[in-house]
């Protein structure tokens, strides 16, 4: 998280869709706050009928309902069970 906080903006301004990455990292983090508009921000910039884009499309929405969901389901990445 050290590393990450300052390049956010630079992430955001260099390739907005690469934010889905940058919130992936911070819902594995447990930052479901600070992921979720990050997630909202890639899904805007996602291009639609272009495959990498929609696979994409897909992996965002995946993780902006993980962050959705009450506290009690969400899971840290490192547990499995």
């Amino acid at each position: 998280m050290l590393r990450l906080d300052p390049m956010l903006p630079a992430v955001a301004a260099a390739c907005p869709i690469m934010c889905g990455t940058a919130a992936h990292a911070l819902r594995s983090a447990g930052q479901l706050a600070r992921a979720e508009p990050l997630y909202l921000e890639a899904l805007a910039h996602v291009v639609a009928g272009n495959a990498w884009h929609e696979a994409q499309r897909a992996s965002i929405l995946a993780g902006l309902d993980q962050c959705r969901r009450p506290d009690g389901q969400a899971k840290p990445w490192w547990k499995v069970w």
